[in-house]
This record gives structure tokens, C-alpha cells and sequence, in this order.
């Protein structure tokens, strides 16, 4: 299967010394990046766990690479027709953008993380280790996708994002839950969510392996042009105008 080579390729990438990781070309890395996201972008969450354990796997790989090669504060950003990949090495001060065109979401990631993985966090099993910042993965979705099994009278509202910490040191995809001080994306929503709808917004609850709202708190503005999502977790998101009518037991997440 092509995730397998995918992963095979990131496997190799990380046996590289310093040099050849300078030497390896940015089209390299962003060619690898957008053939992992159109993988999982044509998955069935449900339906294809083991594929996209191996999809987490390889961009963790590939994380590490671009860590490497990555100053602090520097940025690698690579665009298809709808999807828009961003990978910073960063301290989580002041506000990030999902992307750099137009539509962008915005991220105010709070100063809980901020204090978390500042200028010299633990990120080793070395104590003597330190690392300076952290890498930002966001994946931005342009637009509505066709995969993303909303029930009856359930309508995407805004883009999606994915929105990840990792560690600068191994690539390891960061475990940021159950914070304190929440998180804030502010998505731009799609033109006229329908007046006899509700806004909220959603995030990919993997566990139960459906959208949920549950522990996010949403705010939409008076003219329902923006909504801000305050979670205590890191995951995938969007946003949803379910109608009032659904709004029941029948949809117990909503």
C-alpha cells in the first residue's frame, strides 16, 4: 500500500546525519506531507483505524525531520486545491493563523501552553536536554468534505482543521489534554448558516470514533460571521449548524 512506502520513505529520512537533512529539499518534504494528507483525507475515520495508525506514525516521522531542519520561529507551508499544511518551530506566544491566504482560522493557544513548552522545556528522557519552543502542525481543509458523516439536518459550517503540538526533539505528536486555561480557534463561518440553526462547535472524538461538542465551549458573534471554540484538547475540528428540531436525546453529542 502507498501509506506503507510513505512510512518506508519517512523511515529513512530520519537515518539522515544533519547535513543531508540541509540537503533535502523542501518540494522532498512538502511532496511527502501532501501524498500522507490525501490518504487520509480519502479514509473513513470508522472504517481505516489501522491505516491511519500508520498515517500518524509517518508524519511523526516527518515531523522530526522537519524539526531538524526548522530554526525557532521559522515556518514550512505547502498548498493543494483544498488543503493547506503549516509546520512552525515556535513558542506559543500571541496568535497563529492556520494558513497564510485568505479564510484563515486564528489560534490563541493560551498561556498555559505557553509556560508549558517555552524557551526551555523538558523534551527528553536526558534531564540534561532541554528544547526551545515546540513544532505546530495545522492541517487547513478547504470547504466542505464529503466524508465527514454528519447525520439529517447537520450542516458543515466552517473549514476544518487539524490542529497539533509536537515534540521538537523526537516528532512525537504531543498529548494536550484536560488543560486549564483553554485553547481558542476562531473560524470564519460559511456564508448564512441557516437562521433556524444552532452553531456549535465540533471536534473528531476518537475514542467513540464520532463528532462531538462535548467539554468545547462555542461563541458565535452577533452576525453569525465568526465563531470562537474554547477546548481543553488538541484534536481535529470544524464547525456545525445543526437544526433546532434535532436538537434532542436522539443526537446526544449535539
Amino acid at each position: 500500500q502507498l501509506i506503507d512506502v510513505l512510512w518506508s520513505i519517512s523511515e529513512k529520512f530520519l537515518n539522515f546525519n544533519q547535513d543531508e537533512i540541509y540537503l533535502l529539499s523542501e518540494t522532498s518534504i512538502t511532496n511527502l506531507m501532501n501524498k500522507l494528507n490525501d490518504i487520509d483525507e480519502n479514509l473513513n475515520q470508522k472504517d481505516h483505524v489501522d491505516i491511519l495508525e500508520r498515517s500518524r506514525q509517518t508524519l511523526e516521522n516527518i515531523m522530526t525531520v522537519v524539526s531538524r531542519r526548522l530554526s525557532l520561529g521559522q515556518m514550512l507551508e505547502t498548498s493543494t486545491n483544498d488543503v493547506t499544511i503549516t509546520v512552525k518551530k515556535d513558542v506559543l506566544e500571541g496568535i497563529f493563523q492556520s494558513r497564510s491566504k485568505p479564510g484563515a482560522s486564528f489560534i490563541d493557544f493560551g498561556h498555559e501552553l505557553q509556560q508549558r513548552y517555552s524557551a526551555a522545556w523538558d523534551c527528553s528522557d536526558d534531564s540534561l536536554l532541554t528544547c526551545s519552543g515546540v513544532i505546530i502542525l495545522i492541517q487547513h481543509y478547504e470547504g466542505t468534505m464529503e466524508h465527514l458523516m454528519l447525520g439529517d439536518n447537520i450542516i458543515q459550517s466552517a473549514d476544518m482543521l487539524d490542529v497539533y503540538l509536537a515534540n521538537p526533539k523526537t516528532g512525537e505528536i504531543l498529548d494536550v489534554t484536560n488543560l486549564t486555561v483553554p485553547v481558542t480557534i476562531t473560524f470564519p463561518l460559511f456564508s448564512g448558516p441557516p437562521l433556524n440553526s444552532e452553531v456549535y462547535c465540533y471536534y473528531w472524538d476518537n475514542d467513540h470514533n464520532a463528532w462531538s461538542r462535548s467539554g468545547v465551549h462555542s461563541l458565535v458573534n452577533e452576525s453569525r460571521a465568526t465563531v470562537k471554540c474554547n477546548t481543553t484538547h488538541l484534536t481535529q475540528f470544524t464547525v456545525l449548524s445543526v437544526a433546532q428540531e434535532m436538537m434532542s436525546s436522539y443526537y446526544p453529542n449535539i
